[in-house]
């Protein structure tokens, strides 16, 4: 699983990432206005630069745990990650052309005990004019 986010991360978007690995703070959360004393992601991937988080990484526990309240909080974490990873990139930008948010995402990886594979993309998406909200769409992969 890791070469293959690590692979992911070299080339998303173009862009020079960092991958972390194994339990990682999540630096985004202190932009939040009542932000969590911490947040640790199983790894994260950040643009070089500018150090803002794109994508978190969750894993479920060992394969074959049938933890479901694990599971279940792992999505709750990763869905207030992605939150957290598209407030610091607004905070960061607070004067970016408004046709700019169409495009801006934050990504959850999450592998359960179950061998399943989920990605998670959470994204702004316009509703008229100046108006944005968060939207999900995701991918459920076996293996």
């Amino acid at each position: 699983m890791w070469p293959l986010i690590d692979l992911v991360s070299d080339v998303v978007g173009k862009l020079a990432c960092t991958f972390k690995v194994g339990e990682t703070l999540l630096e985004s959360i202190a932009s939040l206005p009542m932000p969590l004393p911490a947040y640790s992601a199983d790894g994260s991937v950040s643009v070089k630069g500018s150090r803002l988080e794109i994508l978190l990484f969750e894993a479920s526990g060992p394969f074959k745990t049938r933890d479901r309240p694990r599971h279940t909080y792992d999505h709750i974490k990763g869905a207030y990650g992605c939150y957290s990873m598209i407030n610091a990139i607004l905070s960061k930008y607070p004067h970016a052309d408004q046709d700019a948010m169409d495009d801006l995402s934050a990504l959850f990886l999450h592998t359960s005990a179950k061998g399943k594979l989920l990605f998670i993309t959470l994204y702004t998406t316009k509703i008229g004019p100046a108006l944005f909200i968060l939207a999900c769409q995701m991918l459920k992969l076996g293996f």
